[in-house]
């Protein structure tokens, strides 16, 4: 063996075997990438379709808000703006405007309407650490800003909803006590004691407003899940 040919053989040697392993570990590390880029974006298939759901849960919660308010702003405009002598248990139960003549007014004015918008699969999509890795930032500024204000609007409904609770419990606990005795609805609502109950009732700014709101959410979150159905992780479910 030459001098030449004791130091070509094994250099040549060395150099396979280090390619081979330069190229194990690179196969090795895209691989992994590969995976995990798909493992990835499953996960976020999963939550972008679980906010979903729950947002369509939310939506129609919304849509309750709104027959509601509508029924409510009716009944508060027709107690404020009725003079006190005309009304009547018969006007009460007559009055239909928003009912088809299937509601009576008297079963809004004992009524609440509490909301209780769902938002545990949201929550998980922050705490799991994926929302980062979302390449969809519109669909996420979207969801940000529903979550957000329907939150904003449960707190604002609730506490108007609360002051009714406690008119309709304080008016009902008492009624054996007031003087003269009612004898119907009416009586009840217009009796001087009852005075806080009508000015709770008949506040229609707050269900207009209440009513405006939830209109407007309802086309945020139609436009949100719009949005989520259109996105790469819910598209390639379809």
């Amino acid at each position: 063996m030459t001098k030449s040919n004791f130091f070509k053989k094994p250099f040549f040697g060395y150099f396979r075997e280090l390619s081979v392993v330069i190229i194990g570990v690179t196969v090795t590390f895209g691989g992994s990438a590969l995976f995990s880029s798909i493992n990835g974006n499953k996960q976020l298939s999963y939550y972008y379709g679980s906010i979903k759901t729950e947002m369509e849960y939310n939506l129609q919660q919304l849509e309750n808000a709104v027959i509601y308010h509508e029924k409510a702003f009716d009944s508060a405009y027709y107690l404020r703006h009725t003079p006190t002598d005309s009304l009547s248990q018969d006007s009460l139960i007559k009055k239909s405007s928003y009912y088809n003549n299937q509601k009576q007014l008297i079963s809004v004015i004992y009524s609440t309407h509490e909301m209780k918008p769902r938002i545990g699969a949201f929550d998980s999509f922050k705490l799991s650490g994926m929302m980062p890795h979302s390449k969809e930032p519109d669909v996420l500024l979207k969801l940000v800003t529903c979550y957000a204000d329907i939150d904003d609007f449960k707190d604002d409904n609730n506490s108007i909803m609360k002051l009714r609770v406690d008119a309709i419990f304080k008016v009902v606990s008492s009624i054996s006590t007031l003087k003269p005795m009612p004898k119907s609805d009416i009586e009840i609502i217009k009796h001087p004691e009852n005075f806080d109950f009508f000015m709770i009732l008949s506040n229609e700014s707050h269900y207009e407003t209440l009513h405006q709101t939830a209109s407007k959410l309802i086309e945020d979150y139609k436009s949100c899940i719009a949005a989520i159905n259109n996105c790469r992780y819910v598209r390639r479910n379809k």
